[in-house]
């Protein structure tokens, strides 16, 4: 009877830490959410001048390791509205073209992060215009203070989102679009 019981609580204690399991995997992992001077800044060329337009409404969510030395995931989403140019013409235009009321917001989401130096090479989906495709780039990681920084840019490409490239004087904008970025958590 005694080893009876001795088993029913070592089987006890093995289900109770196996249950416990996943919820360690996700105590070790510390949320930190951007702060108010995060920003992403899209560059755009045309043959005649090159537009800038920036946006500071950027929603972003990072889960760090229990040390809080390596990034393992990162949320971003911005509303497409929120871009200024410092033109407001150009920026209804842009509204338009990519549609805006339709798809609001540029969505990304990590599916893999590896750190090496303080330089992240980062891959996810990024969802823009109701498109969604599996981007790759390099970003830079560091702190400053009690702030984790975390900037860099990428490319895309309009045609690859669908996304109608506008013309001036009868010439498209080029089909490239630079997208710099910096988050602060």
């Amino acid at each position: 009877m005694k080893h009876a019981a001795v088993w029913v609580l070592l089987l006890a204690t093995i289900s109770v830490v196996m249950a416990m399991e996943p919820m360690a995997d996700a105590l070790q992992q510390t949320p930190r959410i951007s702060k108010a001077n995060s920003s992403i800044t899209y560059t755009l060329k045309h043959p005649l001048h090159t537009v800038q337009g920036s946006s500071k409404e950027v929603s972003s969510q990072l889960l760090i390791s229990e040390h809080g030395k390596q990034i393992q995931q990162v949320t971003v989403s911005v509303p497409v509205r929120s871009f200024d140019s410092g033109n407001r013409a150009r920026d209804r235009d842009m509204l338009q073209v990519t549609e805006a009321d339709r798809y609001p917001k540029v969505a990304f989401v990590s599916s893999e992060i590896t750190e090496r130096n303080g330089e992240l090479s980062v891959r996810g989906k990024l969802s823009f215009h109701g498109v969604t495709r599996e981007i790759a780039f390099k970003a830079r990681q560091y702190t400053q203070g009690d702030e984790l920084l975390v900037d860099g840019s990428f490319e895309l490409s309009l045609d690859d989102y669908q996304i109608e490239r506008p013309s001036i004087l009868t010439m498209k904008v080029r089909d490239r679009l630079q997208v710099q970025f910096q988050m602060v958590y």
